[in-house]
């Protein structure tokens, strides 16, 4: 091999390492990337849960006639690029008043739920 086939192979090998780093940077950029989005898609699900289960419970405080044992809401709603499927349910056990919100929306194709309770006393 001469001297000019030596200095190429020499680039060659040195551009290769080159793009393997860059998408090494890439992928790991990528999966930290996917990961702050399932952080951010849960933490708005937890802001949408705490949402619905205050309306509810002052739907009850304020003594709206209307509102019965069931579903009270049942929706979807888009945010950051995910939709999240909102259901609210309203269930008594005597005195008490148990107001559930079930979240559900996919995050990195794996389907994901989140569900928040109170109970309310009823006197």
């Amino acid at each position: 091999m001469n001297q000019k086939g030596f200095f190429l192979l020499s680039q060659i090998i040195i551009l290769s390492i080159i793009l393997l780093t860059s998408s090494m940077i890439f992928t790991i950029f990528q999966l930290y990337a996917r990961s702050q989005n399932t952080a951010a898609a849960h933490l708005t699900a937890v802001y949408f849960a705490r949402r619905e289960i205050s309306i509810s419970e002052g739907r009850l405080l304020a003594g709206e006639k209307n509102i019965s044992d069931g579903i009270l809401t049942d929706y979807f709603q888009e945010k950051n690029d995910f939709t999240f499927h909102i259901k609210t349910t309203l269930a008594t056990s005597g005195v008490f008043k148990i107001i559930t919100t079930t979240i559900y929306w996919q995050s990195s194709a794996i389907p994901t739920e989140l569900i928040l309770s109170k109970i309310l006393y009823e006197n």
